[in-house]
């Protein structure tokens, strides 16, 4: 269907751990675990966090462990330091920016060959590297990061964003449904690749839950 959408901005990249890093000093901001995927499903561990997602990370790589809560509350700290106003992407504002003018599945096209040059997704590194991606589809390349990698690491899409497909899923501010709490999540992760790896596939989550390894978020103006 056709969307009209107001002029707007967004992030090149997705918000990194050094800058929700440097929000949690300033706000004391504490998060409520995380979901971790264990075995067939995802569990709630209280010890994960942002700081400890459970596997190795440094503060170029995106946050991740992130809630709704948690990115809602970075953008209204980020609008009070900078007097603008930052916000999450609608979701039709994040599949204007990740399609980048194209029509196709992914904004380098459906070529899932082309994926390792353009996206962190479940490859054959998260095959040999996560104890439960055996049966999981992966992409037939190499992106050497079985879990998150550096924003900014693979190459960008037409409009100069990074990482909008793959890394970490991105909350945007949309309801699954309308008059339902559960918010939508775009773009996919280091977890997934083929079918749930495309501009067009729509995911949810509860807020007020706490935030999941594989979750994290951009900002917008």
């Amino acid at each position: 269907r056709a969307v009209e959408l107001a002029r707007f901005s967004i992030g090149r990249f997705e918000v990194t751990r050094g800058q929700f890093r440097a929000f949690v000093a300033a706000t004391g901001h504490r998060s409520a675990g995380c979901f971790v995927w264990s075995v067939d499903a995802h569990r709630l561990e209280a010890v994960r966090s942002w700081q400890s997602p459970g596997f190795e990370q440094n503060d170029t790589h995106p946050a991740t462990c992130i809630s709704w809560e948690d990115a809602e509350a970075y953008t209204r700290w980020l609008s009070q330091r900078s007097g603008r106003r930052y916000r999450l992407p609608s979701e039709a504002e994040w599949e204007y920016a990740a399609r980048a003018g194209t029509t196709t599945h992914r904004h380098w096209g459906n070529d899932m060959r082309e994926a390792c040059r353009y996206s962190n997704s479940a490859d054959i590194s998260t095959r040999r590297e996560v104890p439960e991606a055996a049966d999981w589809a992966f992409s037939d390349c190499n992106d050497d990061h079985a879990y998150t990698a550096p924003v900014g690491r693979f190459a960008a899409n037409a409009f100069g964003l990074h990482d909008t497909l793959g890394n970490v899923a991105e909350w945007t501010s949309t309801p699954f449904l309308e008059g339902k709490p559960q918010r939508v999540i775009r773009g996919g992760s280091y977890l997934q690749s083929d079918a749930k790896l495309a501009c067009d596939v729509r995911d949810y989550s509860l807020p007020g839950q706490g935030g999941s390894t594989h979750l994290g978020f951009r900002c917008c103006l």
